[in-house]
C-alpha cells in the first residue's frame, strides 16, 4: 500500500502544534506541562521559566539555518527542473525513489511544468530573501527555541520542495513534461504579483522590527521589545504571519492541480494564525498602551 508520508506528517504536526498552542493560550499556564510551552512557543512569547533542559534549547538566530539549507536547495532543484523540461532529461533513479518514499509510489502527475517551475522559482526568491533578512536585517535577541521546532522547520522546507516536484509531470514514473508558453499566463502573472507584494511587505516588516533596536546611525543599541508601528502594523499585530500566509496561498494557487501542497499550505495557515494569536495576547499583556484597534492577523477580520 502506498502512503503519502508528507501528508500524514503534516496532519500530525498541525493537530499537535495547534492543540498545544491553543492550550497555552486559553488554559492556566500553571496547569500546562513545562515542556509544552517550549514546543508551541519561542522567542519573546515563551513563559519565563525553564520549560526544557538547556541542552534542548537553541538560539532563535538559528532560524537562518533553515534558509541556508532551503535557498540553495530550491535553486539547484529549479535548475534541474528547467533542464529536465527543456531537454527531456531522464531523472536519476535515486530522485524518483525519494519522491516515491515521501509522496507514495502511487502518486499522480497533476502539476504542469509551468506551474512547477514558477512555484520553485518563487520558493527560491522567498528563501533567498529570508536568508538575506536573517543575516543582514534581523536583530536577534538572546531568545531561545525548542530543538523540536528547529527539526520541524527543516522537515517543513524539505516537504515543501518535494511536494512541488513530486506531483509534477516528468517527475512521476511514466510521464513527461514540456513547456507550454501560453499556459495560464495571466493567471500566473497575477499570482506572482500578489506573491511579490506580500514578500516585499514581509521585508519591510522585518526592517521595522529591526529598527526598533537600532539608533539613527543603524547601530544596535538594545535587545528589548517595543510596540512596532507603521505599514501593516497599523492594522494587525502580526504582519509577518499575514504575509507568510499570503505567500503560501500563492504557492497553492499556482499548483492548484496538485494535492500535497494544500496540506502544507493548510499547515502554514493554521500555524501562523496560532502564532499570531499568541503574539497578540503577549503584546496586550506586556504593553498597557497597546493599540486597541489592531486586529490579530487579518485586517478588519481577526
Amino acid at each position: 500500500m502506498s502512503f503519502n508520508l508528507i501528508q500524514i506528517s503534516i496532519i500530525l504536526f498541525t493537530v499537535g502544534i495547534t492543540s498545544t498552542s491553543f492550550a497555552t493560550v486559553f488554559i492556566d499556564p500553571k496547569k500546562i506541562p513545562n515542556f509544552l510551552h517550549g514546543i508551541s512557543r519561542y522567542g519573546k512569547v515563551v513563559e519565563k521559566r525553564e520549560y526544557l533542559n538547556k541542552h534542548f534549547k537553541l538560539p532563535k538566530r538559528y532560524f537562518r539555518h533553515f534558509y541556508i539549507y532551503t535557498a540553495p536547495t530550491a535553486t539547484m532543484l529549479l535548475i534541474l527542473v528547467i533542464y529536465a523540461y527543456s531537454t527531456c532529461y531522464q531523472l536519476p533513479e535515486v530522485l524518483l525513489l525519494i519522491l516515491d518514499f515521501a509522496l507514495g509510489s502511487c502518486r499522480q502527475a497533476s502539476a504542469s511544468p509551468e506551474a512547477t517551475t514558477l512555484a520553485l522559482f518563487l520558493v527560491a526568491v522567498h528563501t533567498w530573501k529570508r536568508l538575506y533578512e536573517s543575516c543582514f536585517i534581523n536583530v536577534f535577541s538572546k531568545a531561545k527555541m525548542s530543538i523540536l521546532i528547529y527539526i520541524i522547520a527543516f522537515m517543513h522546507y524539505t516537504a515543501l520542495l518535494l511536494s512541488i516536484v513530486g506531483e509534477s509531470y516528468g517527475f512521476v514514473r511514466g510521464t513527461q513534461g514540456t513547456f507550454n508558453s501560453n499556459a495560464h499566463t495571466w493567471y500566473y502573472i497575477t499570482c506572482t504579483i500578489i506573491f511579490l507584494i506580500a514578500d516585499y511587505e514581509q521585508f519591510k516588516t522585518n526592517k521595522i522590527l529591526a529598527n526598533l533596536r537600532k539608533n539613527k546611525e543603524g547601530k544596535v543599541i538594545s535587545e528589548s521589545y517595543k510596540i512596532p508601528k507603521g505599514r501593516l502594523f497599523e492594522y494587525v499585530s502580526s504582519p509577518l504571519q499575514l504575509t507568510e500566509i499570503v505567500v503560501y496561498l500563492m504557492f497553492a494557487a499556482i499548483l492548484w492541480e496538485a494535492t500535497t501542497i494544500y496540506f502544507i499550505t493548510g499547515w502554514v495557515v493554521i500555524n501562523q494564525i496560532c502564532n499570531g494569536i499568541i503574539q497578540h495576547e503577549w503584546y496586550k499583556k506586556t504593553f498597557a498602551n497597546y493599540p486597541e484597534n489592531r486586529k490579530i492577523i487579518f485586517p478588519c477580520l481577526l
